[in-house]
């Protein structure tokens, strides 16, 4: 199913199908898609919610960690684990 037709700097669309859910804008960046088998999603702008729940947040690249399973806290300098906050195991 399409809604739109996608034209450039005029106009874009949204695709569904069985393999999930994508919608570009008018410039044709893709501001939203949903994998239909794995479920992933990407979204290009802001996500507001009242609650998520999640087992961890990843930010940027791995560099913060919030780990709800394990938690714990941590922040990393790129190179090594520099702030801890929470229990690790094995490290106390």
């Amino acid at each position: 199913i399409q809604i739109g037709d996608y034209k450039s700097a005029t106009s874009g669309d949204i695709r569904i199908s069985p393999d999930g859910i994508v919608a570009r804008n008018r410039s044709g960046i893709t501001t939203i898609a949903i994998d239909g088998d794995t479920g992933d999603a990407t979204f290009a702008g802001t996500i507001q919610a009242g609650a998520i729940i999640t087992g961890a947040v990843n930010v940027g690249n791995n560099s913060v960690i919030i780990d709800g399973e394990n938690k714990q806290i941590i922040v990393n300098d790129g190179d090594n684990d520099r702030i801890l906050i929470g229990y690790g195991k094995g490290l106390f």
